[in-house]
């Protein structure tokens, strides 16, 4: 008969472990194949971000409604020193998929969790070092998890905003979610400098397709304010003991977006073209101010 390790056993337990924090997030895990090498999860998650403390036997939900928003989940369990692998030809079908990936590593310290936009920044740098399909591409950079926060908060930014979350990313992947990884003190620093950046690139993107103003006056800055105020209402709070924080943010704003003026009259933004479809500057206006209140409500879950 077969023999069973202690590793695989635990391994598996560790695995357990993000099925139920997946589930506790109110979503449906709507297949689930197991292997030697971890578990692939097929989850739909809920219109609104819950936790097990609602939906549990005394929680005041009943019922939730499921989203259209469905992810692809690879959970692998580290037993060893060195950081689980995949072939290349394996994560190059996970970007090309038509739903995002997500890889998930246990570890004995808590979850690790890799971002699309760090998997692809993997890719990218082994096609850069000529690795074939059947190449192996380590799982190491994720983002440790703290015990205590919402997967589900993770998942749900993602597929909401995913393009924009993946041109917010920088060489090495990281995008808004790695204020997860930064310890306490460093996070409200951190997400702030991001409300900055963010509501300053999507008050550019907005710009260089909808304002026919001079660059060099200062009309702009009333589409602009409605981008800062969203951003800073988020990060700062709404309380008028914050008013001053919000004021001074707010001009750090246009002095950034004054500061991507261009010699021909232009804006430039990494989300041009990405935080809206739509050909209305008011309808564009709003989902810019969405993609802003969105993101950074999701940092200010870390700010606790």
């Amino acid at each position: 008969m077969a023999n069973r390790t202690k590793n695989k056993y635990l391994g598996d337990v560790g695995e357990t472990q993000v099925l139920r924090e997946l589930l506790d997030t109110g979503a449906s895990i709507n297949s689930l194949t197991a292997s030697d090498y971890g578990w692939d999860l097929h989850v739909q998650l809920p219109e609104e971000v819950l936790d097990a403390a609602m939906i549990s036997r005394f929680g005041p939900k009943d019922t939730w409604k499921l989203s259209g928003h469905v992810v692809h989940v690879q959970v692998k369990n580290q037993t060893s020193g060195s950081d689980p692998s995949v072939r290349m030809g394996t994560l190059r079908g996970w970007l090309e998929a038509v739903i995002p990936t997500f890889v998930i590593i246990v570890r004995p310290e808590g979850m690790i969790y890799l971002s699309p936009s760090v998997l692809q920044a993997k890719h990218d740098r082994a096609v850069a070092k000529g690795k074939d399909e059947d190449g192996s591409v380590s799982m190491s950079g994720g983002v440790l998890l703290p015990r205590d926060r919402n997967l589900g908060h993770l998942l749900a930014i993602w597929t909401k905003h995913y393009q924009v979350m993946m041109a917010g990313a920088d060489d090495c992947g990281d995008s808004f979610d790695r204020i997860a990884a930064l310890p306490e003190p460093d996070r409200e620093e951190k997400a702030r400098c991001c409300a900055r950046d963010l509501a300053t690139d999507i008050s550019t993107a907005w710009l260089t397709e909808f304002d026919n103003s001079d660059r060099y006056s200062t009309e702009w800055t009333v589409p602009v304010g409605h981008f800062s105020i969203a951003a800073a209402e988020e990060i700062i709070g709404r309380g008028e003991d914050s008013e001053k924080e919000r004021d001074a943010f707010e001009q750090e704003v246009a002095m950034a977006v004054n500061g991507q003026q261009m010699g021909d009259g232009y804006f430039d933004s990494r989300f041009s073209k990405i935080y809206t479809t739509s050909g209305d500057p008011s309808k564009a206006r709003d989902d810019g101010v969405k993609v802003i209140e969105d993101i950074c409500f999701f940092m200010a879950q870390f700010l606790d």
